[in-house]
């Protein structure tokens, strides 16, 4: 196991009241956010988790879902660790990548 940091920014583009996103880790929730998203607003996630060596992970967002339909997007991304990253894919939802 490793223990490693990663932080991001969630932007919200669609400027609804009291929507929220859910961050993965694999298939492990790590946080659900509920927010009243205003212009120029982002939340900046700092999460400590710990994965496993020698195989992918990936850390996703995805919206809880609501009567409304907001996009998330990652900005941002950083992963901190004493073992090498490497990157596999990155969009705006979601990055895999392997210890």
């Amino acid at each position: 196991m490793n223990s490693l940091n990663f932080t991001v920014e969630v932007h919200c583009l669609h400027l609804c009241p009291n929507i929220g996103y859910r961050l993965y880790s694999n298939n492990d929730l790590l946080a659900e956010r509920n927010w009243r998203w205003v212009l120029n607003v982002h939340i900046a996630e700092d999460i400590w988790v710990n994965l496993s060596l020698g195989i992918n992970h990936s850390i996703r967002i995805e919206p809880v879902k609501t009567r409304h339909s907001p996009t998330f997007v990652l900005k941002h991304f950083n992963i901190l660790s004493d073992h090498p990253i490497n990157v596999i894919s990155i969009n705006e939802h979601a990055v895999t990548f392997r210890i």
